[in-house]
């Protein structure tokens, strides 16, 4: 199991939007798996990702501010080597020619 949920809310040039990334735990695993290193023996546990973005629009800039891995959760993709960032906020902005 693998997924993502998602809330957003809009109003005018504002936005919200909650998100819930998921992976069941990674057991069943083929010989491939089992042979690959970036797989423990036991396979890749299971993970819960919270993320919360807002986003706001004026004019022709385009500002937004996320807190991302709310729970700071240790996790990786099943087959990746590489964990997920901690807990991280995260600022952009988009100016529109």
């Amino acid at each position: 199991m693998f997924g993502q949920n998602s809330l957003i809310w809009n109003k005018n040039n504002s936005s919200i939007q909650l998100s819930h990334q998921y992976a069941g735990v990674q057991n069943r695993l083929a010989q491939g798996d089992k042979d690959d290193n970036r797989i423990g023996k036991l396979g890749t546990p299971q993970w819960n990702v919270i993320n919360i973005v807002s986003t706001q629009k004026v004019k022709q800039f385009e500002f937004e501010l996320g807190l991302l891995n709310i729970l700071n959760e240790k996790y990786k993709t099943h087959g990746s080597g590489i964990y997920g960032m901690g807990r991280t906020v995260n600022f952009s902005l988009c100016i529109y020619l």
